[in-house]
């Protein structure tokens, strides 16, 4: 009992001095938004346009943040409470999220959608939610302290069909309280694979003679070299069950870690914590000095003797292969084309790797990745180097990801559009695509009009985003007429 206390004492400590010394980088906190997730930059109008549909006032800490970022998953997911969390949360001492949720530009901003779903699924009034996927939501609780007041942050779960009442737990006393205790937490040990010689056959026979046996997962690829493992000498976090340990990238585009760049290689290790100890020391002694801890779970002490690598906040230590990649190629090659990083793909061609080859039915080639992450230079060199005209999968690619020179270097390479690959465009809301293919002469089909004017099946969505009105006005330009009466209707809003 005196260990749990004096762990809660010290986290408590460590958010005391984050709040009063600086903000939190929000580099660090946010995950990098992927296309579909970049927020419009916050205004004072959409705070109190928010504020005014919520009919609260959010927290001086919270719209600070998102004046910052406006929103986004995020990579420090653990905050420990004061209070341990109930087991029917999750039995572990730190509270986990996935996101913080933004202030939209209008009325139908990120939380203010949020909190109309909540509604739907019977969540109090007062309590506004920032996280949350129906069975459990992370609210601004607004009950105690009223619509003016500094809410807690609360975790509510609403009632169930089977008779399940609704349960809550008190996060923190305060959204600032909350924000300065976030730290990154992974459920499990992290070893970072500095030698990527290891991986393969190496790994395959040191696993063997420390007596862990391999298991296939659903997907793997049949001949792979092996890449999970359980460890009977060990147990997980449930007792009955022997560790788990798998190999995995750090994230593809952006980093999981921040102690290692993108798509490094990493061991997963799934051990409980009466056995990390021992468990982590074998390994780092089976494998010398080709891995390294870089992280202990939030929740857990760290472990005596073993210094665990971090990196300074905001940065990246950068590492260099030092040989061939041999069993995490699709890994490999697609994580440093959606990292962007030219200097490593050359190098991974270098060492054999094929642009166009598809090394498993999990994985899309490298020209296939390249197109739809928009990276033109990497394209130009994965086509390049293979020699061969991309194949026609590669041209819807290169549209849903929205990068019309990509777009325009395959059509040269003799890629025929057709109406349907309009329609795409039009659906992922790519405005130069659709200039660029209307300026083809493709001729839109009657999806590409209808969903130009914002009309989704039996589902309508209003064009009021500048996007979509913008890909209206260039249906209009190019002499594109609608025969809907619907569609008709929202051409003529634009006169």
């Amino acid at each position: 009992m005196a260990k749990r206390t004096r762990r809660t004492a010290v986290g408590a400590d460590r958010r005391q001095k984050r709040t009063a010394q600086q903000p939190v980088d929000v580099e660090v906190l946010f995950r990098k938004p992927g296309r579909a997730e970049r927020a419009p930059r916050l205004t004072d109008a959409a705070v109190t346009r928010a504020e005014r549909e919520l009919g609260v006032r959010l927290p001086r800490s919270y719209v600070e943040l998102m004046k910052r970022r406006n929103g986004g998953r995020v990579r420090l997911n653990g905050f420990l409470p004061t209070r341990r969390p109930p087991k029917w949360l999750s039995g572990r001492r730190v509270y986990t999220l996935e996101r913080i949720e933004g202030i939209g530009s209008d009325e139908s901003g990120s939380i203010v959608r949020l909190r109309r779903s909540a509604t739907e699924w019977g969540v109090p009034e007062l309590m506004v939610p920032f996280d949350g996927d129906g069975h459990w939501w992370l609210c601004l609780d607004y009950r105690e302290c009223g619509a003016r007041g500094e809410p807690r942050v609360t975790h509510y779960e609403p009632a169930e069909m089977d008779g399940q009442r609704a349960r809550e737990f008190r996060v923190a006393d305060s959204f600032r309280e909350f924000l300065a205790g976030l730290v990154f937490d992974a459920g499990a040990i992290l070893l970072a694979i500095d030698d990527w010689s290891v991986i393969g056959p190496r790994m395959a026979a040191t696993m063997r003679k420390l007596g862990c046996r391999t298991y296939r997962a659903p997907g793997e690829r049949a001949g792979s070299p092996p890449r999970h493992w359980t460890w009977k000498a060990f147990a997980t976090a449930c007792a009955d069950e022997p560790a788990r340990l798998f190999v995995t990238d750090n994230g593809t585009a952006d980093a999981w870690h921040l102690a290692r760049p993108a798509s490094h290689q990493l061991l997963h290790v799934d051990v409980c914590e009466k056995d990390q100890a021992r468990c982590v020391r074998e390994l780092l002694d089976a494998f010398d000095d080709a891995l390294a801890l870089i992280h202990v779970p939030a929740d857990r002490n760290p472990i005596p003797g073993v210094p665990v690598a971090e990196a300074a906040r905001g940065t990246q230590r950068k590492t260099r292969a030092r040989s061939a990649p041999t069993a995490y190629e699709p890994a490999s090659l697609n994580g440093a084309v959606r990292a962007g990083d030219l200097t490593l793909v050359r190098r991974l061609l270098d060492l054999g790797m094929k642009p166009d080859k598809r090394y498993g039915p999990m994985y899309a080639t490298g020209i296939e990745t390249a197109a739809q992450t928009g990276e033109a230079a990497i394209f130009d060199l994965l086509v390049g180097r293979s020699g061969k005209r991309p194949a026609a999968g590669v041209l819807d690619k290169a549209i849903r990801g929205g990068s019309a020179a990509i777009v325009r270097a395959l059509i040269d390479r003799g890629l025929r559009p057709t109406g349907r690959d309009l329609a795409t465009a039009v659906f992922m809301g790519h405005t130069p695509v659709v200039k660029l293919l209307l300026s083809l002469g493709i001729e839109p089909n009657g999806d590409a009009i209808r969903w130009a004017a914002g009309v989704f099946g039996r589902f309508e969505v209003s064009p009021s985003n500048e996007p979509r009105r913008d890909m209206m006005r260039q249906f209009r330009k190019w002499g594109v007429r609608a025969t809907d009466g619907e569609v008709r209707r929202r051409y003529e809003r634009l006169r």
